[in-house]
């Protein structure tokens, strides 16, 4: 699963990339500096939202899908919905934007 994550990622960068050279060279600087420059501020609250769905998932791995909550107290319901509500309007980006594939 996780060569299927990291095959499709490197895809992606081909994908948007204005050319091949630049592909390289974006995917090269990955493997040579990875973390230079990497703003912590602005992936900070992202990265704690892209967690919470793990450490919410994983312990119910057993089960039939990864969010069958029902078993859980109202109360904690309540918190991982609101968590979630609180995750799209942190994190959701809101606007009208040009579909990705009209550039093409």
């Amino acid at each position: 699963m996780l060569t299927t994550f990291g095959l499709t990622l490197m895809a992606w960068i081909f994908f948007r990339s204005e050319s091949v050279t630049a592909a390289v060279a974006y995917l090269g600087r990955i493997v040579k500096v990875p973390y230079l420059g990497l703003d912590y501020q602005t992936y900070g609250v992202p990265l704690v939202y892209a967690l919470i769905p793990l450490l919410v998932e994983w312990p119910l791995r057993t089960r039939q899908h990864g969010l069958d909550i029902g078993h859980l107290p109202m109360f904690l319901r309540w918190i991982l919905y609101l968590m979630v509500i609180l995750a799209i309007v942190v994190c959701g980006k809101f606007g009208s934007q040009q579909f990705i594939y009209f550039q093409f």
